[in-house]
């Protein structure tokens, strides 16, 4: 998987199946804390904070604060599973391939099981934020005071920033961890 970056001497892709796994590791998991520690609480401070200040009109804050937080729920339970299940069999696979030790034959079914549940964890995340995107296209149609624009913005980079971690993890590690499993 390619991911094409923009910095000051412009676009450069990043090559994220020639990263080790344990590189590819603990730049997944900087960034699920950054989603969880400075955008996640920025976006319910932004969602709750409209909500108090339009009174009469809360129905449709508490529905995109309860998408929201699913979101951020399912999120938190990824990472736990990734981190109880996952990292441990990644390291461990990782060590006996360098050091070609024998490995434990359970270690392809925790991968495979990783890799069903991030299946099933993304097709609802994406539904969480069809909802997300549904409810606030209805706020906007049932001509309402002008929505925050830059929460808006905030949920959709939230948004950009979850797909493109579960991409990676679907397509790149959960995949690299499986073939180092199926191969030894």
């Amino acid at each position: 998987m390619k991911l094409s970056v923009f910095n000051r001497s412009g676009y450069h892709n990043i090559q994220y199946e020639d990263w080790p796994v344990d590189c590819l590791l603990r730049y997944l998991e900087k960034k699920q804390k950054m989603l969880l520690s400075s955008m996640a609480p920025a976006i319910l401070s932004g969602i709750r904070t409209l909500n108090t200040n339009k009174s009469g009109e809360s129905a449709w804050f508490r529905q995109l604060d309860d998408l929201f937080t699913s979101s951020i729920n399912r999120l938190v339970i990824q990472i736990a599973r990734q981190n109880q299940y996952l990292l441990p069999c990644a390291n461990h696979l990782t060590v006996a391939t360098e050091r070609e030790l024998p490995l434990n034959t359970h270690l392809v079914s925790v991968v495979y099981d990783a890799m069903d549940y991030l299946r099933q964890d993304l097709a609802i995340q994406k539904r969480i934020f069809e909802l997300i995107r549904s409810t606030l296209k209805d706020s906007r149609s049932d001509h309402r005071p002008a929505f925050n624009a830059r929460l808006f913005s905030s949920i959709q980079l939230f948004e950009t920033e979850l797909f493109t971690i579960l991409e990676l993890q679907r397509k790149v590690l959960y995949p690299k961890i499986f073939r180092m499993a199926s191969r030894l």
